[in-house]
């Protein structure tokens, strides 16, 4: 009876994978009329004219300099070794583990680890990969090159002997050298919250007026915090809610009440609740879904983005060319997609950024380089057409506790 269950949930985890498009016999692109909604990159082709404008594809092309469906691109494709690895994975697996598993790609959000060893698999020749790997390129992007650099999401710790194949606990890690331009702009169509109590010193409603990083935007000065982050919502130039501490390594920040693993979460559509948004700010506050997750790894701060939609993200921190980083003030927006991470700030450089700012304290002003602003949905500065981030309908600030 247990065996004859087993089976039965084997074969509805694997109904679930991604099928890989078919390879074009012609030279133009079919259309692209495949695209499942709950998987938004699954619909990558292996025709190089529609990856090369794929939002996947520019970030993979960032990253390693080869754009999917390329020549010089290895992809494991429909191959028939795909099948039998997979297949031969979940069966050496417990029941309980193929249930997790099959929760998970049920409702598309993470969940429990689902550790397996970890061997490397043989799927072609020339190709072995990880069963993490697989598990992403089974469930989630089929066309996902070989020399795609994952990183586990947090709280995923695998180590040698194990890896996860939770297709969810795993994103791709974005590189971006200093010299690299910013991601180009492309036009889109249109658990209960644990706010601490009310900041007698941090009022709601606040209007941003400023596009400077001085050490204080509102208060004049930094407010005392018990936490290593604060985050501060933003429609427009609006403040909306309160301010919330965060003093646990990894926060997620929703756009509804999902109830996630995670027990530290800030709801946005809870926080406005008690005031009247825009049109434009529900509809992209609609679409957060699971939003993004905030991680304190070491010396570094990381951004994970779980949603359905591309996130943006400005730092001191973040890379820039080389004679720009004497322009404090003056940073780079950059593009994190779906199923993508990036790591937007940096201790060790904003130490030294310091040093470089105090220079320019006594001439400009303090200048404040412990933050991070996030935009859901819409880019701002020369990139884009929102010039100042106060355009953008759903936002956050990020401020950071400096080392003490």
């Amino acid at each position: 009876m247990l065996g004859r269950k087993k089976k039965s949930v084997i074969k509805r985890i694997w109904r679930k994978r991604i099928q890989p498009p078919e390879s074009p016999t012609s030279s133009e692109c079919p259309p692209s009329n495949h695209q499942s909604p709950s998987h938004p990159l699954s619909s990558q082709t292996n025709c190089f004219a529609q990856h090369a404008s794929s939002p996947l594809s520019q970030s993979l092309a960032t990253n390693t300099g080869v754009f999917p469906g390329s020549p010089q691109n290895n992809t494991i494709g429909n191959h028939s070794a795909l099948k039998t690895s997979t297949l031969s994975i979940l069966n050496q697996m417990k029941l309980e583990q193929l249930i997790n598993l099959d929760c998970a790609l049920e409702k598309g959000r993470t969940g429990p680890c689902v550790l397996v060893p970890n061997e490397e698999i043989t799927i072609r020749r020339d190709i072995r990969v990880s069963p993490g790997f697989l598990s992403l390129v089974v469930w989630r992007y089929p066309s996902l090159p070989c020399d795609t650099i994952l990183k586990s999401v947090p709280p995923c710790t695998p180590d040698h002997l194990y890896s996860c194949i939770n297709p969810y606990h795993h994103t791709v890690s974005m590189v971006i050298s200093p010299e690299s331009p910013p991601p180009p702009y492309r036009e889109r169509p249109p658990p209960p919250d644990r706010l601490r109590p009310p900041d007698q010193h941090d009022p709601a409603g606040l209007r941003y007026s400023s596009t400077r990083y001085h050490q204080s935007q509102e208060t004049g000065g930094r407010i005392p915090t018990s936490g290593w982050m604060n985050i501060r919502y933003w429609e427009n130039n609006r403040r909306v809610g309160q301010t919330y501490e965060v003093s646990t390594d990894t926060v997620s920040v929703l756009g509804d009440d999902t109830p996630l693993v995670s027990d530290s979460a800030l709801c946005l559509s809870l926080l406005s609740s008690q005031c009247k948004s825009t049109e434009e700010t529900i509809k992209i506050r609609n679409k957060i879904g699971l939003g993004i997750l905030i991680c304190r790894e070491g010396s570094e701060v990381w951004l994970y983005n779980n949603s359905n939609i591309d996130v943006f993200v400005s730092s001191a921190t973040l890379p820039r060319p080389i004679d720009d980083y004497s322009r404090i003030e003056q940073t780079r927006v950059y593009k994190v997609y779906p199923g993508h991470c990036l790591k937007v700030f940096d201790y060790d450089l904003a130490e030294h950024l310091l040093n470089i700012s105090s220079r320019r304290t006594r001439r400009d002003g303090p200048i404040d380089v412990f933050y991070v602003n996030v935009s859901f949905c819409k880019g701002w500065g020369a990139n884009y057409k929102r010039q100042e981030i106060t355009n953008c309908p759903c936002w956050l600030q990020l401020h950071l506790e400096p080392p003490r």
